[in-house]
């Protein structure tokens, strides 16, 4: 499966043209094919960003079915991103995409100084990001960090690469 046939099928997914089930019956083909391997942090991997993608994509909506309301918020949030950025860039910014709404969440509660300086640079060090968003987000003013936030709830992505700098598609 490309990374082209995986976004129409998550985009069929979250219009409803697409059942769940169908998109996991696909998505089994890629797991099989991939391996746990090509997920796995830190491995050298000679496949493209877009082929790395496609397999920690199948990883994640391997089970559409046990939530399908929150599986078709993360598709659209996927397909917004890969309309938005690079194959690379989707890929690393992929757990803050997962994470989206608690990490807007963590941010709108920095602003409103009900979590530390401390704690919010804790929750952007845990998070695995990429470095130059890391710095960015630890150099950001308050301003910058509610139009990053509504930029994430909005599934702006490109008001988000312009904020950030990020490698647009």
């Amino acid at each position: 499966m490309t990374l082209a046939e995986l976004q129409t099928d998550l985009r069929d997914f979250v219009a409803g043209g697409l059942p769940a089930d169908a998109l996991e019956h696909r998505l089994v083909a890629v797991i099989v094919r991939t391996g746990l391997e090509l997920v796995l942090p830190g491995r050298a991997l000679d496949e493209s960003p877009a082929e790395r993608l496609v397999a920690k994509l199948a990883f994640h909506f391997e089970d559409l079915q046990s939530e399908p309301d929150a599986s078709r918020r993360e598709a659209a949030t996927i397909v917004a991103a890969l309309d938005a950025l690079s194959p690379a860039a989707v890929l690393d910014l992929l757990p803050l995409l997962l994470t989206r709404d608690r990490f807007a969440n963590i941010v709108q509660k920095h602003q409103a100084g009900i979590i530390s300086r401390t704690s919010f640079v804790a929750a952007v060090s845990s998070a695995r990001l990429p470095r130059g968003l890391q710095e960015w987000l630890y150099a950001a003013s308050l301003d910058s960090l509610s139009r990053f936030a509504s930029c994430l709830r909005s599934d702006d992505l490109r008001q988000l690469q312009q904020l950030t700098g990020l490698a647009a598609a």
